[in-house]
């Protein structure tokens, strides 16, 4: 008899143990399912062993999963190539433009700036981003050209002393300009880059600017 109980509490302490526990739910899906809100006032640890804790990440990194059956890590947002805004200068003030010269386009506000990307150079009326982190970065322009007659524009984003890509575009009527540049393109660290204006007859810019976009490495 004896055996029997003892038997008996052995495999009701095994079910016990290898149950899958609901909250707010009679059927769960998981060996810990909760069918509601999850409040944690402290850290969360992810891995570890049955003799060790798990990883409690670092101020800053996130959560992401790496598929089923496999435990999440912690990660900085780097690590997942999650596009990030890297920079943003602006012109606000006119800038000549001599006739068929391709003259070097200077902005006078920085409106975004994650130094760890890229920065502004010089650091007043830059006219250069000096990229800090190495990677894919998508790079646009605009100019908004004021001409006095017809002609062609041409806007030029410049890797270091190499054109990235050009916008010609040719105007028979007198008007206002406005060109957009993009690319997506691998910078080094150190690496720079600028933006030209040039158009056939003597103009001005007005308005312009040149943002770039981290995409990963």
């Amino acid at each position: 008899m004896i055996k029997q109980i003892t038997s008996l509490v052995v495999f009701a302490t095994s079910y016990l143990i290898n149950a899958q526990v609901g909250i707010n739910t009679e059927n769960p899906q998981r060996t810990f399912h909760v069918n509601g809100e999850f409040q944690v006032t402290n850290e969360i640890n992810v891995g570890g062993t049955e003799s060790t804790k798990g990883d409690p990440g670092e101020n800053g990194q996130i959560l992401f999963s790496q598929g089923e059956n496999k435990p999440p890590l912690w990660g900085n947002l780097d690590d997942i190539n999650v596009p990030v805004e890297a920079g943003f200068i602006n012109k606000s003030s006119s800038q000549s433009i001599t006739a068929n010269v391709a003259t070097l386009i200077t902005f006078n506000t920085t409106l975004l700036n994650l130094q760890n990307y890229a920065i502004p150079q010089p650091t007043n009326n830059s006219n250069s981003f000096k990229i800090v982190k190495s990677g894919y970065y998508q790079v646009t322009s605009y100019i908004h050209y004021n001409i006095n007659q017809s002609g062609t524009a041409t806007t030029t984003l410049i890797k270091n002393n190499s054109t990235i890509v050009s916008n010609v575009s040719g105007y028979s009527s007198l008007s206002n300009i406005d060109h957009n540049t993009t690319n997506t393109i691998f910078l080094n660290k150190d690496d720079s880059i600028t933006l030209n204006g040039k158009f056939t007859s003597n103009a001005s810019v007005s308005i312009a600017s040149l943002s770039l976009q981290f995409l990963g490495n």
